[in-house]
């Protein structure tokens, strides 16, 4: 033992003490270090590197925005069912007025199944045994058409051949509904109503009853053939 001490430097000791701290060292830093207490400030620039990130261990929210690549578009999704009906929007504004149409033919033959209608007024005087009235078609009638009956409704009386006033269902019939009348006996077709006069409107005689003075207030209705 002397002997060791007597050959003992001080270059002898303090490399011992050397060695001793290189190969101890590590391990008290890593006995002294607490846990979880390694942070930013302790690491190095660039001391992370690939080869010291466990594969598979990092996750889409360790990245910053923009870092990792798009993947690719899925597939399609199926198409959703549809949905309700929404409400009904509010009106609309008016539109502008139309332009005024070209002015119509008045000399043009009126057209098959056309129905026109107006008005007769009459008075019958208590001397006369009856009297002629008539009215004028609002378009001439073909010139084949065939000279108009008369169908006289009292008190305007309807059915399916004239339904009502102001209409007519029977081609080539003038319906006469009479929806005031008195001492009215009958209402024919006059013979105005022949020939070429039959194309422009229609006259009837209207015989009275009785031994005072009466009218007609009636509506008529024709129907074109």
């Amino acid at each position: 033992m002397r002997g060791l001490l007597a050959r003992l430097t001080y270059a002898n000791v303090m490399s011992s003490l050397a060695v001793f701290a290189v190969m101890g060292g590590g391990a008290y830093a890593a006995a002294t270090v607490a846990s979880n207490s390694v942070g930013v400030a302790q690491l190095k620039a660039n001391a992370v590197t690939s080869a010291k990130v466990k594969d598979g261990s990092l996750l889409a929210r360790d990245f910053k925005a923009g870092q990792l690549p798009a993947g690719k578009q899925g597939p399609a999704g199926a198409t959703g069912a549809t949905g309700p009906a929404g409400p009904t929007g509010p009106a609309g504004e008016p539109g502008a007025a139309g332009a005024k149409g070209d002015a119509g033919d008045p000399t043009a033959p009126a057209r098959s199944g056309d129905v026109y209608s107006g008005e007769l007024s009459l008075w019958l005087a208590a001397a006369e045994a009856g009297a002629i009235t008539g009215d004028t078609f609002p378009r001439p009638l073909p010139a084949t058409v065939a000279t108009p009956t008369v169908d006289y409704r009292p008190v305007a009386t309807a059915d399916a051949s004239c339904p009502g006033i102001g209409t007519a269902a029977v081609a080539g019939v003038i319906c006469i509904y009479a929806y005031q009348s008195t001492n009215v006996a009958s209402v024919i077709a006059s013979g105005g109503a022949a020939g070429t006069n039959r194309r422009y409107g229609f006259s009837v005689d209207v015989a009275r009853s009785g031994g005072s003075s009466g009218y007609l207030l009636a509506n008529w209705a024709y129907k074109v053939p």
